[in-house]
């Protein structure tokens, strides 16, 4: 926020969105991650034939990695659970080996019921030595694109509509002009200043905290807030309301 005074009988208030702004480039680079390192694809390849081995491969945008691990030291598979500290449970697919468990995928994810079955046709595979070929496959690539376009979706919209917000106050032409800029659109709203009575901080309260925001407030009782958010720091608000009540009293 930074106010301008040009003259005793015009001053003008600027604010500009840089924190919207930042938070919507934060959430377009989630979604970029989201893409390249968390949308993963594993297979699980298993032959007797040969050397009688598995191929463990993931599979990234950016990133891959592939293990050999031999059949003769595959134990069993088992799901794994973990439960995050809102009490949400995600699971994994774990092969236990002779040497140590090895995690199929990087991560945990919801969907039990198919990684049960995963884990149940792996260990078929190692209980019936009539079978000689096995291929499992964990694909999470569809997840990682749904979660990369809601977040690129959210960043984005709030890149372009974020407004650079102005409003000037004007005894020589007695108007209060309230513009409104952004990347994709463009308002300009006039009031005459004999409407207006003043201006006051409006809040807006979570359980957790509160934020604010300014308004204009004519003789009729209509609010026009100068931005469309609320966000922190009352006091830098209630500064400002003060400084256009005092140019409206002047």
């Amino acid at each position: 926020m930074k106010i301008s005074r040009h003259n005793a009988d015009h001053i003008s208030i600027h604010f500009s969105p840089a924190f919207l702004w930042i938070i919507g480039a934060v959430f377009i680079l989630l979604s970029l991650s989201a893409l390249l390192f968390f949308g993963t694809k594993t297979t699980l390849v298993c032959s007797r034939g040969g050397q009688a081995v598995c191929t463990l491969t993931n599979k990234a945008m950016l990133k891959s990695s592939e293990r050999s691990i031999p059949i003769n030291q595959l134990r069993e598979a088992y799901v794994e659970s973990n439960v995050d500290s809102e009490g949400d449970e995600t699971y994994r697919v774990v092969l236990r080996t002779v040497s140590g468990n090895i995690p199929l995928t990087g991560s945990s994810s919801s969907g039990y019921a198919g990684k049960r079955d995963n884990a149940n046709r792996i260990n078929a595979f190692l209980q019936s030595t009539g079978s000689s070929n096995l291929s499992v496959v964990q694909d999470e690539r569809l997840l990682a694109y749904i979660l990369g376009a809601i977040f690129a979706g959210i960043g984005s919209l709030m890149v372009l509509l974020s407004s650079r917000v102005t409003l000037d106050l004007d005894r020589s032409t007695g108007l209060a002009v309230l513009s409104k800029t952004s990347l994709v659109t463009r308002s300009r709203e006039e009031y005459l200043l004999e409407d207006l009575a003043g201006a006051e901080v409006q809040e807006s309260s979570s359980s957790n905290s509160s934020t604010y925001r300014v308004a204009l407030v004519q003789h009729s009782g209509a609010r026009m807030p100068l931005t469309g958010y609320y966000s922190s720091g009352y006091k830098a608000k209630q500064n400002l309301a003060d400084e256009i009540n005092k140019f409206l009293n002047g």
